[in-house]
């Protein structure tokens, strides 16, 4: 219905939107097919932010396959047209995906190692101080530090938990599209790991930011 001419818009929407459910459902292959064909409608005729955004989804479902060197490549073109016509904030988020696409790599687990996960704990305990106390963007500088430590240390649970309290607080401090982001990354680990509740819980956080955001 959305084929004639003048509702290549409405196909676009279409095929993102459909391209995201599949994704959710776990049908990767048919969800690729989507929003590849939201890219071709996008570079054909769309604004350069508008084909950044089919790049973004497209990097991210690719991420979920482990297809990684492919995500990083489509991110990374996302990332630069966002910095070409100067959304920051885009450009900040887009980054944001790129970064969590790197696999993590198998580790022995050193003394340096459980260093950096004993310091990874001392951040999160020192980030709920500082919310508990008023200061969310404290609070979020040592989330993201967290995040990042159990990432490289390839513990995939602790990392859920981390990146479920970063999207928390960047939904508190009214940074949707971010927060959006990070709850989408958290209920896929769990999703993963069969934590049902916890998925739950990030998916919520995911279509409240995005509802948020929508809202203006």
């Amino acid at each position: 219905m959305c084929r004639g001419e003048g509702y290549r818009e409405g196909q676009r929407i279409a095929l993102s939107t459909l391209g995201l459910a599949l994704r959710h459902l776990g049908e990767y292959e048919e969800a690729l097919r989507r929003h590849h064909a939201e890219i071709e409608l996008s570079r054909a005729e769309g604004p350069p932010e508008q084909l950044a955004g089919a790049l973004n989804n497209l990097g991210t479902t690719l991420r979920e396959t482990g297809a990684y060197e492919e995500a990083a490549r489509v991110l990374a073109e996302a990332v630069e047209l966002y910095r070409a016509v100067g959304n920051t904030e885009r450009v900040r988020v887009t980054r944001y995906n790129l970064r969590l696409t790197r696999p993590v790599r198998r580790r022995v687990h050193t003394v340096a190692d459980r260093l950096r996960a004993a310091y990874a704990r001392r951040l999160a305990v020192r980030a709920r101080r500082h919310l508990a106390k008023g200061r969310p963007e404290q609070a979020l500088h040592l989330q993201r530090g967290c995040c990042y430590f159990w990432r490289e240390l390839g513990d995939r649970h602790r990392e859920g938990l981390a990146v479920l309290d970063l999207s928390s607080t960047l939904l508190a401090l009214g940074k949707y599209a971010e927060a959006a982001s990070a709850g989408d990354y958290a209920a896929q680990i769990f999703h993963y790991s069969g934590h049902t509740t916890l998925e739950h819980t990030a998916q919520s956080h995911h279509t409240r930011a995005r509802e948020a955001a929508a809202a203006g």
